[in-house]
């Protein structure tokens, strides 16, 4: 009994941009999170209001979701 297997290196790319995606999500899902709780902290250095450490990982996230809009958009593929 033999099994022929085409197109598995496809697969296998698929999976890996689509796990590579999903990790990405979830790190600025984290990032979004942890941002908003650190809102409530107090410090002295803010920057439109914002305190300053929160704005730097807003600012981060923002970039994150930016670069996973893209990724989608140039594949042509939700």
């Amino acid at each position: 009994m033999s099994f022929n297997i085409f197109s598995l290196t496809d697969l296998e790319q698929h999976l890996d941009r689509s796990s590579n995606r999903l990790a990405l999500a979830l790190v600025t899902l984290g990032l979004y999170i942890a941002n908003a709780l650190l809102m409530q902290v107090e410090v002295k250095a803010h920057l439109w209001g914002i305190p300053l450490p929160t704005a730097i990982g807003f600012g981060l996230a923002l970039w994150f979701t930016l670069h996973l809009a893209v990724g989608i958009s140039r594949s042509r593929r939700l």
